[in-house]
């Protein structure tokens, strides 16, 4: 009995012993596949677009300027490639071009040919079409916005420049930025590094590329440090391609490169910038883009803003003064390279982002020509509080000089901050307002109205010239029978597909002003109406309470033009401290509205009064009630991002499941296991 006692004892050790190493194996199985279905790389996903995949040139991150009738060189990452064609599109024309070379290049490690562009090709943007076979796989990919043609070289080019979005988080205010830039309608846009918060999170290249390709203009993208994992860059080199190349667009050069993960640039790479600036020595505009700013904070604490009679001699005590980016004083080899490049090879604008803060000051030389260090704002999620976000608009010319009153918003001195072009009204303060240039069309401009409207509020102390404003209008009736209001501007018209593309031509936005226009065949009898006027949300902040109204307006014939809102409260009549625009899409126009009242009043009258673009008008008053006092908020946004970085949230989701999963194995082992005898 005790024999058979002890058997079946050490048999029910034995089972538990098995029982609880399965439990070990699963549970640490179950937590690996966590992490691993959490953390899946982006490189699976279907809806990321890989640009530079296949393609390494020209890309949408890097477009290629070419004049009409030249040589078009595209580089393509194969060894084999046949039956190679070539098309560049925009949505008014389309041309095929002729093969004149294609052969492999061992040099440059892939396959290159080389395209005529026609001579009749009007100078814009164009997508790049290329269709060919390759060891029996036939081909066909699509660089959007890619080829750039001009009829000649130009001598000024308007240059907008940012950078710093690092989506997922900061996709509503880089949205505000594409919208921005499409109206102001730059030359060309350079957007310096820090696209994604992290490269493995599909979500935020999806966000980045649904903004990016609405781009309208030509934009040449720079790697920042959120680009990297770790010490790699594979992710970016696939979808946006080379972390460090050269842009020539006639006597412009532009070098972008690439400070890595750690924000300093290698010996080699400097030596190649040094062979592209030998190679480009007679260019009359030379410029350096790349991410992590060469000059530090100290220069905007202490207003330094010009540098003058300096040599390369003088980097030791810049050095010295603590003047230098901190990420430099660990390569100050490689940081005293890069200035004597700046210096000897006259390389006029060194432009520059990461802080997220605006830093600027100007390099005199001992031979009396100047250098701009610029750091720009950003349109990042994580800025400082109170500080902007917003971007710069240079005018720079071939020759080598640059528009100095474009340097900084309004014409400021650079060392008056902030010195970006603003977007927003800044980090933490009320009421806060995201897009400070409004504009939209009404009540859409999609070719199937007989009437549209377009409106655009500058509320910035900057004019802005050639904003760009194109109607697209029903083409079953000919450009003449339509009318104008207030007068019918200069034009140019396109008939494609039965619409009909007008752009408008030399249109200028005056600072702290508007413009309007309607182009019409039908006429508008209908007054507009009012859909809701709620509250949004009550902000208590210093002895003050925010009230904040939603107010959706609707016009379905010229449009909405403006909302006219007060409130009333204790026979006191209060009008708005803002009326900010959120949307405008199909008739609908939807605003937020900010009253700043005492505390104490519990109970509002709002009233509304809507126009349309044809002076119908239309009104309503609503009663709103104090719900009960909400918690005091940052910043009120026109979308919510995220207010932690997603793969932040996946880590904590990880050790959160780990941790309930070892709690359950301890409440397991503290009770054992049961065998049943057999």
């Amino acid at each position: 009995m005790i024999k058979g006692q002890t058997f079946y004892s050490a048999r029910n050790s034995e089972l538990r012993g098995i029982n609880m190493r399965r439990s070990y194996v699963l549970l640490l199985s179950l937590a690996i596949i966590f992490i691993a279905l959490s953390s899946i790389p982006l490189l699976s996903s279907p809806k990321v677009i890989y640009f530079a995949k296949v393609v390494k040139y020209p890309l949408p991150s890097i477009p290629e300027p070419v004049l009409k009738g030249d040589l078009l060189e595209v580089r393509i990452d194969l060894e084999d490639v046949s039956e190679l064609s070539a098309t560049i599109k925009n949505p008014y024309s389309s041309y095929e071009l002729s093969l004149d070379k294609a052969f492999y290049d061992n040099r440059a490690n892939c396959f290159k040919a080389l395209f005529r562009i026609p001579g009749d090709v009007e100078p814009t943007i164009y997508d790049l079409i290329l269709k060919f076979k390759s060891k029996g796989k036939l081909y066909e990919i699509v660089e959007p916005r890619s080829v750039w043609v001009f009829d000649e070289w130009p001598k000024a080019l308007k240059l907008l420049f940012c950078g710093d979005t690092k989506t997922p988080g900061g996709v509503q205010y880089f949205a505000e930025f594409v919208r921005t830039v499409n109206l102001l309608n730059p030359d060309l846009l350079i957007f310096d590094g820090d696209l994604v918060e992290t490269p493995t999170i599909k979500s935020a290249w999806d966000l980045f590329i649904k903004w990016f390709l609405r781009i309208r203009v030509p934009t040449y993208i720079v790697i920042g440090n959120h680009e990297y994992s770790g010490a790699s860059a594979d992710i970016y080199k696939r979808i946006m391609g080379y972390t460090n190349y050269s842009v020539i667009i006639g006597d412009f050069l532009f070098i972008m490169l690439d400070t890595g993960p750690e924000g300093w640039i290698p010996m080699d790479q400097l030596k190649w910038a040094e062979r592209v600036l030998k190679e480009n020595f007679n260019k009359g505009f030379k410029a350096m883009i790349f991410h992590h700013p060469f000059f530090g904070y100290k220069v905007k604490e202490e207003r330094i803003g010009i540098l003058t009679n300096i040599s390369v001699e003088d980097f030791d005590k810049l050095v010295d003064q603590g003047l230098l980016y901190k990420s430099w004083y660990n390569h100050l080899d490689e940081a005293r390279y890069l200035f004597k490049l700046i210096l000897k090879y006259d390389v006029r604008m060194i432009l520059t982002a990461h802080t997220h803060t605006d830093i600027n000051t100007i390099v005199i030389d001992t031979n009396g020509r100047k250098h701009y260090f610029i750091t720009t704002a950003v349109v990042a999620y994580d800025i400082r509080e109170k500080d902007i976000r917003g971007f710069r608009y240079f005018l720079i010319f071939s020759n080598g000089s640059v528009d100095e009153r474009t340097l900084c918003y309004d014409g400021k001195s650079i060392t008056d901050y902030p010195t970006s072009i603003p977007i927003d009204t800044g980090e933490g303060i009320l009421p806060y307002k995201l897009g400070l240039i409004e504009y939209y069309y009404a009540p859409s401009n999609d070719g199937e109205r007989y009437a549209v409207s377009f409106k655009a509020v500058n509320e910035l102390n900057q004019t802005f010239h050639d904003i760009y404003v194109e109607f697209i209008l029903p083409g079953d009736r000919t450009f003449d029978e339509y009318k104008w209001i207030p007068e019918k501007p200069r034009c140019v018209v396109r008939k494609v597909n039965d619409k009909l593309y007008v752009r408008l031509i030399n249109i200028t936005l005056p600072a702290l002003s508007e413009v309007k226009y309607t182009v019409y065949a039908v006429e508008d009898k209908s007054p507009p109406r009012v859909l809701n006027v709620t509250l949004a949300d009550i902000i208590e902040r210093g002895g003050i309470a925010w009230w904040i109204i939603n107010v959706t307006v609707y016009d379905d014939g010229w449009g909405v033009d403006k909302v006219n809102v007060n409130a009333t409260y204790a026979d006191k009549t209060v009008d708005p401290v803002l009326i900010d625009l959120i949307n405008a899409s199909n008739g609908k126009v939807s605003y937020k509205v900010w009253f700043k009242l005492p505390p104490e009043v519990s109970e509002i009258r709002v009233s509304v009064k809507v126009k349309d673009f044809a002076s119908n008008d239309a009104s309503i008053s609503v009663n709103i009630t104090k719900p009960g006092l909400k918690k005091e908020i940052k910043s009120e946004h026109k979308e919510v991002g995220l207010p932690i970085p997603i793969q932040y949230l996946v880590t904590i989701c990880v050790i959160v499941t780990i941790a309930v999963l070892l709690v359950i194995f301890k409440i397991i082992k503290r009770r054992g296991f049961k065998a049943r005898p057999s």
